[in-house]
């Protein structure tokens, strides 16, 4: 480690962040207060959209999740492994990824891992907060056409491979 300091500040935010998402699912309705947003019960919709990276939070975190937005009515959607697999979705070639490294999602340089890597040979350019969205909007319909192809299963995208955000858009759009 080059910098001490940093990098301890980083792993304190990685311990904290495992913590934040069971919170949020929580009280939920206690920071829509506070963020003073109106929401009208039976009419409006709180949903609770993550990516289930490993390093994010554990299995028994994540079941935590999925019952308490059981609980509280708050529909859960994740992409598992990360965000990055729902945009590769997108694109009509999503067969040609290898399962394994999806799943595994490893570093394939010091700058990037596997499915970024994969944006970037689609894309021309990708980097995680910088990114056509327009070009991935026009592409929508793709993306949850391609996602019946995997798992869209609340339980199961735990710990298979697969997005279940293709339904969201479903249900916004009926």
């Amino acid at each position: 480690m080059e910098d001490l300091e940093t990098e301890g500040i980083k792993i304190l935010e990685q311990l904290a962040e495992k913590e934040k998402i069971i919170n949020v699912a929580k009280h939920i309705s206690e920071i829509l207060q506070i963020q003073e947003l109106t929401y009208a019960e039976g009419f409006d919709k709180i949903c609770l959209i993550v990516d289930r990276d490993p390093q994010s939070f554990s299995e028994e975190q994540y079941d935590q999740v999925v019952q308490i937005c059981k609980e509280r009515q708050i529909d859960f959607y994740v992409t598992n492994p990360c965000f990055e697999f729902w945009l590769l979705l997108h694109f009509p070639d999503h067969k040609n990824l290898d399962p394994v490294k999806i799943k595994e999602n490893s570093k394939v340089s010091s700058r990037s891992r596997y499915l970024e890597n994969e944006l970037k040979k689609r894309c021309g350019s990708y980097q995680k907060y910088r990114y056509d969205a327009e070009d991935i909007v026009r592409r929508v319909d793709t993306a949850v056409i391609n996602s019946t192809a995997y798992c869209v299963d609340i339980n199961l995208l735990k710990n298979e491979i697969g997005s279940n955000l293709g339904t969201l858009i479903h249900e916004l759009r009926t």
